[in-house]
């Protein structure tokens, strides 16, 4: 076929072989070379050159098997362009990985994710978690995503001298949803209300153990050079964040979870933290707490804790160990303990009905009020009911002048060092105390003798 035009060479059949020759000139010399031989040479210093079938195995596809059976039989991971690709095959005898636009059709026409991924047995072998270094050295083939990202440098995150940085161009994920839809039906509450995620997980727990939808585990050390208080030193967090409004009458709330028991027999607690403290020592002001709320603004919150519904009991502690002063509850003087207040909304307390219990600093005890009044008090010295005093036996200093007003009792002492015979001729015992009693307006003493 000498002198003949390419263009008007007969076609070849796509696509061609990898095997099949093609001329080439090469150093002014015309040469033969397999199509799989080509060359590529991607942009940018110090890269190389490889051939195109190197190239193009980068990528493992979908669309390189003839069926999603043996794209399955592959342990390589499969990016799936767009379309739907049925196969035979059930849900559970697929392995993956596939991750890409369209989606693998199972046996039950149930369309699987984009990205679709099964775990069969233990891998083959495992990194240790206790250092980057060597996070990553086990067998991550069944993994969507396995991510490591450093930060460096000592001013990469910044160096405000005041308030809070955020420096999300230096996140390994940083994401930002935007929302004007939604609906609640309800104007005088939640009902009928609809919600949206920037990430929503889904957990379905048919095994042993513990299955859970985000985990996280963080180590932190080093110091601020010259720092007095722990609130200067690093901070390790597994979670956190900040709520703002700009709307008057919108609702703040940073967290809220629901447990349900579908009417079936089952243990539920909402929150739970485990604290391991084996040091005490308390430097800097270092402690710790396992709930602790905050108010930092300039008006009180309603309340710092609140419950609502149902409960047995409102503060369970009855396997608790409060260390040597077994303090169930700490409070200064002045604070007070109300009982028979009233909400008018059901969400927090607006009446404050003026009964209650508290240790007061001027009477060096407790002060029991009834209605805004005293009712009963109590000191080292004595216990006095509606302005009545009892006075300790061992405290007697001023109960010899002791008075008692109509239908009162007061206990007092004497001074008599003496006794004198009765009526009837008898010397009596000594006087010990008497007893003051007001009878129809007049006090009467009744002595009372030792045993």
């Amino acid at each position: 076929m000498a002198n003949v035009k390419i263009s008007q060479l007969p076609s070849a059949t796509s696509p061609l072989d990898s095997t099949v020759e093609m001329p080439v000139v090469q150093g002014g010399v015309t040469k033969r070379a397999p199509v799989n031989t080509v060359g590529v040479l991607q942009s940018g210093t110090g890269t190389t050159t490889r051939t195109i079938t190197a190239k193009s195995n980068d990528t493992v596809s979908m669309a390189d098997f003839a069926s999603v059976s043996a794209a399955n039989s592959d342990p390589r991971r499969k990016f799936t362009p767009s379309g739907t690709y049925p196969t035979s095959l059930t849900s559970a005898q697929l392995d993956g990985p596939f991750y890409g636009d369209g989606q693998v059709q199972d046996a039950s026409s149930n369309k699987r994710a984009p990205w679709f991924s099964a775990v069969k047995a233990a891998p083959s072998s495992f990194g240790n978690q206790d250092s980057a270094e060597t996070a990553f050295n086990g067998d991550l083939s069944h993994n969507q995503i396995a991510m490591e990202h450093r930060v460096t440098g000592a001013d990469t995150l910044g160096q405000p001298t005041s308030g809070y940085l955020y420096r999300p161009e230096a996140m390994p994920i940083y994401g930002y949803l935007y929302n004007e839809s939604g609906w609640n039906n309800s104007t005088s509450g939640n009902g009928g209300r609809t919600g949206v995620a920037f990430s929503r997980v889904l957990v379905f727990q048919a095994g042993q153990g513990d299955a859970v939808c985000y985990n996280a585990s963080a180590f932190v050390t080093g110091t601020k050079a010259g720092s007095t208080d722990f609130l200067a030193n690093p901070a390790a967090v597994l979670f956190n964040g900040d709520i703002a409004g700009g709307t008057a009458g919108v609702y703040l709330n940073a967290g809220e979870f629901a447990l349900r028991d579908n009417g079936i027999d089952m243990a539920g607690i909402g929150w739970v933290v485990n604290l391991y403290r084996d040091n005490a020592t308390g430097a800097k002001g270092a402690y710790w707490a396992g709930f602790q709320a905050q108010s930092q603004g300039t008006l009180a919150a309603n309340h710092a804790f609140g419950t609502f519904g149902k409960f047995n009991v409102g503060l369970e502690a009855t396997t608790a160990d409060f260390g040597a002063n077994n303090a169930l509850v700490s409070g200064k003087a002045g604070q007070r303990i109300y009982l028979n207040n009233a909400s008018s909304n059901g969400r927090y307390t607006t009446s404050f009905n003026g009964d209650y219990l508290e240790y007061s600093s001027g009477l060096s005890g407790f002060n029991l009020v009834v209605g805004g009044s005293s009712r009963f008090q109590v000191t080292g010295g004595q216990a006095t009911v509606v302005g009545v005093p009892f006075v300790a036996p061992g405290l007697r200093a001023n109960a010899a002048t002791v008075t008692a007003a109509a239908g009162q009792l007061a206990i007092g002492t004497t001074t008599a060092t003496t006794a004198t015979a009765g009526t009837n001729g008898a010397t009596p015992a000594q006087v010990v105390g008497y007893l003051v009693m007001n009878l129809a307006g007049t006090a009467i003493k009744v002595p009372y003798y030792a045993n």
